[in-house]
């Protein structure tokens, strides 16, 4: 995979760092007892990129799928897969072998601390990758609603 560079007022810019992504979701959840099943299907496109280049892009199709299990007051966890393929790009007129058909697993732990205040713990993991999304995320989150 090759990294795709342009000069802009003397500072080198990866270009993929413009892009911007809008995914259409449409999908399903069903709770039996303190289980709760999700699918979702979806269709994300974005060809924006910088330096005057001209990128088209494939729509990439997603399927995802969930288990969540709520344990008492309020804590849950939940593991899921998700499916992307598409994704080819075609830049300057050139098509590249890179279009995404991608398994990518995760899990994420919830633990609520007071009404409204709640942590988050995740992990996720590629678990096969064509192109992209081979690589392993931790993440940790605050969300307060009011």
């Amino acid at each position: 995979m090759s990294v795709l560079i342009c000069h802009l007022d003397d500072k080198l810019l990866n270009i993929g760092t413009n892009r911007w992504d809008v995914v259409a979701q449409v999908g399903l959840s069903h709770r039996v007892k303190r289980f709760t099943f999700e699918s979702a299907v979806a269709m994300t496109d974005n060809d924006d990129v910088a330096c005057d280049r001209r990128l088209e892009l494939d729509p990439i199709g997603l399927w995802k799928g969930t288990v969540l299990y709520y344990f008492p007051k309020g804590l849950w966890i939940g593991t899921g897969f998700v499916y992307s393929n598409g994704g080819r790009t075609t830049l300057d007129g050139v098509k590249r072998d890179d279009q995404q058909d991608n398994w990518r697993t995760g899990l994420t732990f919830s633990y609520p601390l007071l009404r409204g205040h709640n942590v988050q713990l995740r992990a996720t993991e590629g678990l096969v990758a064509r192109i992209g999304a081979d690589f392993r995320t931790y993440s940790a989150s605050y969300t307060y609603t009011f």
